[in-house]
């Protein structure tokens, strides 16, 4: 059957990721990838889980070796930057080159367990090449990568059932109905999670019955979505889960994700739209021509690197602003971009108390995300970025 498989090409992103997905069935040749998939030297092709050879510890510590149930075992404490590779996702020193050009050059961070975390950066900054080196498609010219402790692209079976992927591109088979293809690629795995939990998650329960081929886009991306949970997996990659989608059903994958990660699962996402790190993702990660320059929360990557805003259309007729204010009016707006609010408030307020006028559309607002990432990514790595999100 043809498809989007949750190990190699399940998603609910945009179909212009490089090949088209097929699940591995027993008994049955998987379909190998396009050949533009470009499958570096040494890297094995990927096989759907068969049968757990060892059981999901439910407390989820790495350092149970035999993940047996009732694990007593305490999660280590996170390592510095500099430290041991450990968590559930550990980068030291990760650099891929092609030639002489460094895709991605001396890359460190650790995920740790339940994190939401976005990955931002402009067009061939490193971000698809590190979650393909995270995801096992690829491997690094030098560093250390673990995912949940193995090397990705030496991870067995178990590993793999581990994992979920959704990637920029996908194919799904058309005819099944959204719960009899949940239900197909959830017999692939030891430990899947319920058809009707993961059209729950996925916000689909209404359309369980309904043909894949006749959902709309961004309901196929759901199902490309629950094709990558249906195994259950402790850490999800989602490579710009939301391109080309329209606001509505971006904002119902956004809700999926959001479920998912109330559930416990691990994300690490990459995207380019700033709206939609900043309001998932408890931690942002910026790069920038291969290096990471920025590893902080939303809210300091505001702090650090843009000014508040104060926006106040002016009614028809209303008498001229103080200069210092007027400099900043277009077309009747006044939008003035400043590190020092209390004065033009105060400027401000005496103007309209002076005139007797309302301020009731008066907008005041914190520095905006892109505007940091623009001054983020326009300038040299400052290390204030770098601060603990823990």
């Amino acid at each position: 059957m043809t498809g989007p498989r949750r190990f190699a090409d399940a998603g609910c992103g945009k179909q212009s990721r490089q090949g088209t997905g097929h699940a591995s069935t027993p008994g049955i040749q998987p379909v190998p990838a396009r050949a533009d998939r470009h499958r570096p030297a040494g890297v094995r092709d990927r096989h759907a889980p068969a049968a757990a050879d060892r059981r999901r510890c439910r407390c989820r510590h790495l350092e149970c070796g035999e993940r047996r149930h009732g694990c007593q075992g305490q999660r280590s404490a996170r390592p510095s930057r500099a430290g041991p590779v450990t968590g559930v996702v550990s980068v030291r020193d990760l650099t891929k080159r092609y030639g002489d050009f460094a895709a991605v050059d001396g890359v460190s961070f650790d995920i740790d367990e339940g994190q939401l975390v976005a990955v931002l950066g402009p067009n061939g900054a490193g971000k698809t090449t590190t979650l393909e080196i995270l995801e096992g498609f690829a491997e690094p010219t030098s560093g250390q990568v673990r995912v949940l402790g193995e090397d990705p692209p030496r991870g067995g079976r178990a590993w793999r059932a581990q994992v979920g992927l959704v990637l920029q591109s996908t194919s799904l088979e058309t005819e099944p109905t959204v719960a009899d293809l949940l239900r197909v690629f959830g017999r692939l795995y030891p430990n899947p999670r319920p058809v009707a939990e993961v059209l729950e998650l996925i916000d689909l329960a209404d359309d369980a019955r309904t043909r894949v081929g006749a959902l709309s886009g961004g309901q196929q991306r759901r199902v490309d979505l629950g094709l990558a949970i249906i195994g259950n997996p402790d850490v999800l990659f989602l490579d710009e889960p939301t391109t080309g989608l329209d606001p509505e059903a971006r904002r119902r994958c956004w809700a999926s994700v959001e479920r998912l990660n109330d559930a416990g699962t691990t994300i690490l996402l990459t995207t380019h739209y700033l709206d939609e790190a900043d309001h998932l993702a408890d931690r942002v990660m910026v790069l920038s021509a291969g290096r990471l320059v920025a590893d902080t929360t939303p809210a300091a990557m505001r702090a650090s690197g843009g000014l508040s805003v104060v926006r106040f259309p002016l009614p028809v007729g209303a008498p001229d602003l103080p200069p210092s204010l007027a400099a900043h009016v277009t077309e009747r707006m006044l939008s003035l971009h400043t590190d020092r609010i209390e004065p033009v408030l105060a400027d401000l307020l005496a103007w309209a108390d002076h005139h007797r006028l309302e301020l009731t559309t008066l907008e005041v607002g914190p520095p905006s995300l892109e505007e940091a990432y623009l001054s983020i990514t326009h300038s040299e790595p400052h290390d204030a970025l770098f601060a603990s999100h823990v």
